[in-house]
């Protein structure tokens, strides 16, 4: 049997599959100390997504996750179950309190980028000793009110009028 030959053209779209990131470090982190240890997992799938994979790590595995604090950042790479990881030295001190910190996967020729936001406190200890008011005329004191506060020495409570 003979066939003639022929050819045709055909337009296809390869569409990326969609990611997500979940932040799994760390919520509480010391200002100052050696270092912060981050980690987060990226999966296929997304919110979005229509084929129920959200448990898979992307294959290949080996993508870059970028963790950003404030002016800090640091990257890791995910093993074979999705999972990076990277530290911060040295957390700056210079914002104390409530921050968000923000993990990102910049995409690649098989997956879509995905980012995800955490919020994070960020503290440091007194640099000397502290105390603490008592009782309930702290909320309507004055400048001239007398109060009673409570000294902590060695673990245990003192009052002291």
């Amino acid at each position: 049997i003979y066939k003639a030959a022929s050819d045709s053209t055909q337009t296809f779209t390869i569409t990326r599959e969609e990611t997500s990131l979940a932040f799994t470090g760390p919520t509480v982190i010391l200002a100052g100390s050696s270092v912060a240890s981050l980690s987060a997992r990226l999966v296929e799938g997304g919110e979005n997504s229509h084929d129920n994979e959200g448990s898979f790590p992307p294959s290949p595995f080996g993508q870059t996750i970028t963790f950003t604090l404030g002016l800090q950042s640091c990257s890791g790479v995910t093993d074979a179950t999705g999972a990076a990881s990277c530290s911060i030295p040295g957390v700056s001190g210079s914002t104390l309190g409530p921050m968000t910190l923000n993990v990102a996967f910049g995409g690649d020729t098989y997956y879509l980028p995905s980012a995800k936001s955490a919020p994070v406190i960020v503290f440091a200890f007194p640099s000397r000793g502290a105390f603490v008011l008592g009782d309930a005329t702290v909320s309507s004191a004055t400048a001239n009110s007398s109060l009673a506060w409570a000294g902590f020495s060695g673990g245990r409570v003192s009052s002291i009028p």
